[in-house]
């Protein structure tokens, strides 16, 4: 725009030549050329046009015109909508105008466009005082509107789904609620095929009324079928009319007319599949263009409705197909039960209910077990509910009770289904009569058994010996002759000595430990004598794994004479049981019975064992000492301790056991009077055992004091009632402390608010006194005193203060509610680097000396912000310097206890204790004699607290001062 205003026709422009322009529209004009924002000028009140490059997209077609020419003129379109604002402002009438997504339609493209800006209006001074134009700045926020109206449309598309609609009026809610969007989508219409997919019909409609011309019906004729299956629409620049004659021979063209705007035809397919649904048809503005945004809506808006239509259709087909399968069921000779996917029943067909002789009531849910012969009922329900859950197939014989009482055999097979649209599943079972095969079944087997029972005889009786020896649980040998050597070992035996070998070698050469062992004596006696010889619990010492370390084993065992034809003992049997694991858990729990008693009495606490029917109790030495006696005494029941209970808990008592024998659980706390007349509470805990006709015989539990804990209960029920009522003070004292803090939220906004306006209103009159004090500089060069140049450049150094502080309030607003920037990997070094270069100039003219030692190389932290600590830390370090000395600057970081610590140090002029306590606040300058506005430690600190950080500083006058930075995050 600068080359095109410098080669524009000034000489005969009612401005003319721009060197005699007034000094506020040329410092306008080369604000608004130098800046990268959508801006313009409107000067004098025919409302000349001035712009930048950033606004000519909302030109269009104006361009190149537009420049100079009268803002009435090319704005003609909505020159009643910005007109009288303007006009405000150069009257005066108006100081400023400011709007937020403001809907403007331009005529920028050829026709009448829907747009949305947010933009402001301010007056710019004639060099008289006066107002003499007016000053813009914007920005089109129009995708941002139109996407979230779209969406919002997606999003109730999405949630129309009413159990109790039909295909038709699912189709016609859907229009209806897509006309809520007339802005987008001026008229629907929605065409679903029919079974063989050859004519569309007209389901749903909106914003098209009663036209006679729209086809209640559609046949296909020569569909493109590629260009339908991949979802190819009308290009732009086609008339609705002429796709729809290609694709739809009998719609008549006059459906699509102009006033109606362009129609899009978008086919809608089943999700997950390539088959086509039916097709939508959509009106489009004709204030917008139908752009890639405004395709990618009508994709989406297709796309959700066939997902609902195909929901809704899902839906109704299963329905058909339930009351289609009741009617076969009840057309079939087998008996029909189905179940949900929890396993209950829900159907039965009419043999089921004429057989059974049941209800319906007998029969759904898990009622049909009951039809089940009570020796298999338990079975069929833990299968039942063991496998429904799986989905996997069930095949089971029961018996099943008739009508007429007769249990007959059954054969239930269930299997499941599931619907992989509706992702629900369904079990189908049928049953079978099949007792008379059964019974014809069993006479065949029987009389199969009995045939083979006379064959097997000998082979049992053949194999009993083999199978006693090697599968019985006991460990078996055979010892023969007086060497007794092993001629027989079963795997128990042998597992006994893992490793050795046994089989064929005399004992004491196997198992040479023996020797000298008690039983080896024992052997050679049985032997000898032929008596045998039973031992309990015997102890002996093997080396069993061969390796020189001895084991100690328990054993029962029996050392049996083997005789000969002639009678004579040639060998001995041996059958033995480990047992030490038995004697050593006997002997463990012998010690646990000690110490159990131990603790009893340790704890305070008695047992006890009552038979209900002798009434004799069976108790701890120390149980009688619950109750004041210092001896046993020698009956106790449960008179005796109603005896001893206070009268008036002795109801309750009562009550207590009667609970206890009913639940099988026993409970009591009564308070009793010991025999020296003392009180105490005492709790009882234990259960009660039945007989075989459920009768109870008898309860087994403990007794323990509970006095102390029953006091203790009290005094805390005392100082919980305490502690309510001063909760009750305590929520209101903090409804009034949450009145004052929702009080301390609006002003805290407020006060942003009115920082962010004011800086904002600020900046505009100062970027003008800027231009200004150029122009004067330019202008008035030569004519200016020395005093004029010092005062112009306090003026210019009091703007660029000003300026910054305008910027510094800014950054500070934008820190306090910005603190969702994402989180980046970031190099330390790069980031460093990048801040030494803007700074180049300060650290060569001072001669600084720069040393960084990074052991952490990356952050994860937002960059902008890194970035901006970094800069202000140094460029204090490098403005605080010391007068006499060289600036010495250190950056280092590290990790510090599970942190990422930052530290930069410097020799500069430090800091004493009163200056560092005051050193993060606003405004904050320890030293007068540099530049600053006292906001950037301020700022880096809030910074460093809303990303979970700290930062700390020690200093020393005179010496220098260290910042150290705790990021939260150690790198990864």
């Amino acid at each position: 725009m600068g080359a095109l205003m410098e080669a524009h026709d000034w000489r005969n422009h009612p401005l003319g030549e721009p060197s005699g322009w007034p000094t506020s529209l040329k410092a306008g004009v080369r604000i608004l050329l130098g800046s990268g924002f959508p801006m313009f000028i409107w000067w004098s009140e025919e409302f000349y046009m001035f712009h930048n490059d950033p606004y000519l997209p909302a030109l269009g077609n104006k361009h190149p015109q537009a420049l100079g020419a009268s803002a009435r003129v090319m704005w003609k379109e909505i020159w009643e909508l910005v007109g009288g604002i303007a006009e405000g402002i150069l009257s005066a009438s108006t100081r400023q105008f400011n709007a937020q997504e403001m809907l403007v339609p331009l005529n920028r493209s050829g026709f009448m466009e829907e747009t949305y800006w947010t933009f402001s209006y301010s007056p710019i001074p004639n060099d008289d005082g006066s107002v003499g134009g007016m000053f813009c700045a914007c920005n089109e926020v129009t995708d941002e509107v139109l996407g979230q109206r779209r969406l919002s449309t997606v999003k109730e598309i999405a949630s129309a789904i009413n159990q109790s609609f039909s295909v038709k009026q699912t189709s016609q809610q859907l229009c209806e609620l897509m006309s809520g969007n007339s802005s987008d989508i001026p008229y629907s219409l929605l065409y679903l095929l029919d079974s063989t997919g050859t004519t569309a019909t007209l389901l749903g409609q909106s914003g098209v009324g009663s036209n006679p011309l729209l086809p209640a019906e559609i046949a296909l004729a020569a569909p493109e079928p590629d260009e339908l299956r991949l979802g190819r629409q009308c290009r732009e620049s086609e008339h609705a009319g002429d796709r729809l004659k290609s694709r739809f021979e009998n719609v008549p063209a006059e459906v699509w007319g102009h006033e109606l705007g362009q129609a899009m035809v978008l086919p809608m397919y089943q999700p997950g599949e390539n088959q086509l649904l039916g097709f939508l048809v959509l009106g489009t503005s004709l204030q917008l263009p139908y752009n890639a945004a405004y395709q990618g809506f009508h994709q989406l808006l297709a796309d959700q409705v066939a997902a609902t239509i195909t929901h809704v259709k899902t839906r109704f087909e299963l329905e058909g197909n339930e009351h289609r399968l009741r009617q076969l069921a009840n057309s079939v000779p087998h008996l029909i039960l189905t179940a949900n996917a929890h396993g209950h029943v829900d159907y039965g067909n009419k043999q089921w209910y004429a057989y059974t002789g049941l209800t319906e009531a007998e029969t759904l849910g898990h009622a049909w077990i009951k039809a089940i012969h009570p020796n298999e009922a338990a079975e069929a329900v833990h299968i039942w509910q063991k496998t429904h859950d799986n989905g996997k197939s069930i095949l089971l014989e029961y018996r099943i009770r008739r009508a007429d009482g007769q249990y007959r055999w059954h054969r239930i097979h269930a299997v499941a289904k599931k619907n992989e649209a509706c992702g629900t599943k369904k079990w189908y079972g049928t049953i079978t009569d099949i007792h008379d095969q059964k019974l014809a079944e069993a006479e065949v087997q029987q009389s199969k058994e009995q045939e083979l029972a006379a064959y097997a005889a000998a082979e049992i009786h053949r194999q009993n010996l083999e199978r006693l020896f090697m599968q019985a649980p006991a460990a078996i040998c055979i010892l023969s002759g007086p060497e007794m050597v092993y001629e027989f070992i079963n795997p128990k035996y042998q597992n006994l000595f893992p490793g050795r070998q046994l089989l064929g070698l005399p004992v004491n050469v196997a198992l040479p430990e023996i020797v000298h062992q008690p039983n080896w004596t024992i052997l050679h006696n049985v032997f000898q004598t032929g008596e045998a010889y039973i031992g309990n619990e015997v102890p002996l010492s093997f080396d069993r794994h061969n390796k020189g370390v001895m084991e100690k084993m328990y054993f029962n065992f029996i050392y049996k004479a083997r005789y000969n034809h002639l009678g004579k003992v040639d060998g001995i049997l041996v059958f033995a049981y480990e047992v030490t694991d038995l004697v050593e858990a006997r002997h463990k729990v012998e010690s646990s019975e000690e110490h159990l008693r131990i603790a009893l009495e340790a704890g305070n606490m008695a047992s006890f064992n009552y038979d209900i029917l002798s009434q004799q109790t069976i108790r701890s030495a120390n149980h009688d000492q619950l109750f004041g006696y210092a001896s046993e005494l020698l009956d106790w029941n449960i008179d005796e301790l109603l005896k001893h209970t206070l009268p008036e808990d002795r109801d309750n008592l009562v009550m207590q056991i009667k609970e206890s024998i009913s639940s099988g659980k026993f409970f009591i706390n009564p308070r009793i009077r010991r025999k020296d007349s003392d009180v105490r509470w005492i709790e009882g805990y234990g259960k009660v055992f039945y007989d075989k006709k459920q009768q109870p015989v008898r309860i087994a539990g403990l007794l323990t004091d509970v006095t102390e804990r029953k006091r203790a209960e009290q005094m805390l029920q005392n100082l919980t009632q305490e502690l309510a009522a001063a909760n009750t003070a305590i929520q209101l004292r903090n409804k009034e402390l949450a009145k004052t803090n929702e009080q301390l939220t609006r002003t805290n906004a407020d006060l942003d608010n009115f920082v962010y306006t004011a800086s904002h209103d600020l900046r505009s009159p100062i970027n003008s006194m800027e231009g200004l004090l150029l122009v004067l500089k330019d202008e008035l060069g030569p004519k200016l005193t020395k005093e004029d140049h010092v005062l112009m450049e306090h003026l210019t150094k009091s703007m660029t203060k000003l300026n910054n502080t305008i910027k510094d309030l800014s950054e500070i607003v934008k820190v306090q509610k910005d603190t969702d920037q994402p989180l980046e990997a970031i190099s330390v070094k790069e980031v460093l680097v990048d801040v030494l270069a803007d700074m180049e100039t300060k650290v060569q003219a001072t001669q600084a000396q720069m040393t960084c030692e990074l052991e952490v190389e990356s952050l994860l932290y937002p960059k902008k912000y890194l970035r901006s600590i970094l800069y202000n830390l140094l460029s204090n370090a490098l403005n605080y310097r010391h007068p006499d000395r060289t600036p010495r600057i250190k950056v280092r970081t590290e990790t510090n206890e599970q942190q990422t610590l930052l530290t930069v140090t410097d020799n500069g002029l430090g800091m004493n204790e009163r200056q560092v306590k005051k050193i993060f606040g606003m405004f904050q300058r320890m030293h007068p004699h540099t530049e600053g506005s006292g906001i950037g430690l301020y700022t880096i600190k809030r910074v460093i607290d809303n990303y979970g950080g700290r930062i700390t500083v020690d200093s020393k006058v005179g010496e220098g001062t260290t910042f150290r930075v705790y990021f939260p995050d150690p790198p990864r």
